[in-house]
């Protein structure tokens, strides 16, 4: 149903794909600017609210034709508050797993290629804090996550069949927003988030003997930030303008560099030997920025409520394709 980049799920909403879905946080909109999956990594610890829209939608929530995730981060306020938080899971805390291995589309069994996933070991720790500079006007809220993930796979056909191989994931997730209190019924609201990480270990199938041909590095997310302002004119009306940026990257770096790869055709499936080969930059070496901003007034008459708004999106993707060698 969509790709993940192996850090969220593919979810279909209303028989939409993962790659038909919008996904927001704090009015950014973090979906994947190359595939349109979700494209933002952050830790549930985080959150103060997700709001799910399946169908029927206001004008605002578009370029989308499944569901709307929306997300909304922790503020602080005139109370300090915190969390310390952690989470660990291995294989010895799971039931087994047993695989048959079986021809392709043959239609029996569990599958015939690909690669299966054999242990995995994940160690998901952090905390957060939230409280005020200034009581009543300046508030603030802080997060950090470390995740520490080794993961063996191994695939199921090629030279390399049923032999285990390491992949291992860290990633330093953190948010930050501040909210200040301008004067009554006036408030600029500031928001980061990022979430980085770095895959290394076998990052390409093995289809060879030499480590070159699948060992490296993987280098995913980025950094997001935000600026909102807020007007409330009574119990009239409310105007809101924001603006914010996302980033985030997918780049591939491979061990030996200087190094050609060769592959054998005359066997199914192939081997490969010598170095990693191509990388294809549209879709494992590339970065993307998203500039987005946008204001609304919402008016409210009697039991009649009117809105109006509009807003830009600029999206820019850059893609490195390469040889080793």
């Amino acid at each position: 149903q969509g790709e993940t980049q192996l850090r969220s799920i593919a979810l279909a909403i209303y028989g939409s794909t993962s790659a038909e879905n919008q996904w927001i946080i704090d009015g950014v909109n973090t979906t994947n600017v190359i595939k349109g999956f979700q494209g933002k990594n952050i830790n549930t610890e985080f959150i103060q609210e997700v709001e799910v829209k399946t169908g029927g939608y206001q004008a605002e929530y578009g370029r989308n034709t499944g569901g709307v995730v929306n997300v909304i981060t922790k503020s602080g306020g005139n109370e300090f508050h915190g969390d310390v938080f952690g989470y660990y899971n291995n294989k010895s805390m799971r039931s087994d797993i047993k695989h048959v291995s079986t021809a392709q589309f043959s239609q029996t069994g569990d599958v015939g290629y690909g690669t299966i996933t054999d242990a995995d070991t994940r160690k998901d720790y952090g905390a957060d804090v939230g409280g005020y500079f200034v009581k009543d006007r300046i508030w603030f809220f802080g997060a950090y996550d470390r995740l520490d993930q080794n993961t063996t796979y191994f695939p199921l056909d090629g030279a390399r069949a049923n032999t285990r191989f390491p992949l291992d994931f860290k990633a330093d997730t953190y948010s930050g927003k501040l909210t200040f209190n301008v004067m009554q019924g006036t408030s600029i609201v500031a928001t980061l988030f990022a979430d980085p990480q770095t895959n290394s270990g076998a990052i390409n199938t093995p289809r060879g003997f030499n480590p070159n041909t699948y060992s490296g590095k993987r280098k995913l997310g980025g950094t997001d930030w935000a600026g909102r302002v807020n007007q409330l004119f009574g119990s009239f009306g409310i105007f809101t303008a924001q603006y914010g940026q996302l980033n985030e990257q997918f780049s591939t770096l491979p061990n030996g560099l200087d190094v050609i790869q060769f592959r054998d055709r005359t066997v199914n499936p192939l081997v490969s030997s010598g170095g990693f080969g191509s990388v294809f930059g549209p879709t494992v070496n590339n970065k993307s920025k998203r500039d987005q901003a946008g204001g609304a007034l919402t008016l409210y008459m009697g039991p009649n409520e009117i809105k109006l708004g509009g807003d830009y999106q600029k999206d820019n993707t850059t893609g490195s394709t390469f040889y080793t060698g």
